[in-house]
């Protein structure tokens, strides 16, 4: 074998390290990337909920601003109210299922509301 074989082998090996080695770093950076973008969503997500939920004073307020319900559930003296998002737009977009839930008495006004992420 040359002087000129050898060295070209050595170059090759070289390169296919460096290759390899950037194709590992560029996969780890889109996913640490990715991860922290889902935090941040999720954050801002929160952030959003926490804001709309304390100024909700009636159902009508809370279908005005997120559409219509999943799902009501008439109880005695109260109704639960669920929104689902997905598929509701309304929310901003995080990590799993965002559920959304409002008690409300006989007239409407809203007693308590909460939100939970399943599957996150």
């Amino acid at each position: 074998m040359t002087r000129q074989a050898r060295g070209a082998r050595q170059t090759d090996a070289v390169f296919e390290v460096l290759a390899l080695s950037l194709s590992v770093s560029a996969l780890l950076l889109v996913l640490v990337g990715r991860s922290v973008w889902q935090a941040h969503c999720d954050r801002r997500r929160a952030r959003w909920l926490k804001a709309h939920l304390a100024s909700l004073d009636t159902v009508n307020s809370a279908i005005s601003e997120f559409g219509p319900p999943w799902e009501v559930i008439n109880g005695t003296g109260q109704s639960l109210y669920l929104w689902k998002s997905p598929p509701a737009e309304a929310f901003p977009q995080g990590t799993g299922l965002l559920i959304v839930n409002l008690v409300t008495d006989q007239a409407g006004h809203v007693k308590r509301a909460s939100w939970e992420t399943r599957g996150a």
